[in-house]
């Protein structure tokens, strides 16, 4: 699956006593959103792995990339697959998360 997005913040996390991660901010701009509680574009957030924070540049930022997303067996609730990020389209160029 793709999802047209801006990303806005690329932040290297290393709390303490928990593995280091990268934590991206982006607005979603497939389609804005219009219903009784929601007008606009999403803005969320997804983490990836520490290493991510080194393979992405700063001129990800506020610029149209494409997320590369791929559903993943969940082990909490095999029911309920999960969505992780496996890459980031950007320009002519694809970033590899794996």
């Amino acid at each position: 699956m793709e999802l047209k997005v801006n990303i806005v913040t690329i932040t290297k996390c290393t709390p303490k006593d928990k593995e280091p991660y990268t934590r991206i901010d982006y607005i979603a701009t497939d389609k804005p959103c219009k219903s009784d509680k929601v007008k606009g574009f999403i803005v969320s957030f997804a983490f990836l792995p520490a290493d991510a924070f080194e393979k992405l540049n700063k001129d990800l930022i506020n610029n149209e990339s494409v997320l590369l997303i791929d559903t993943v067996e969940n082990p909490m609730n095999p029911m309920r697959p999960k969505s992780k990020i496996i890459g980031i389209k950007f320009k002519n160029e694809t970033i590899d998360l794996l």
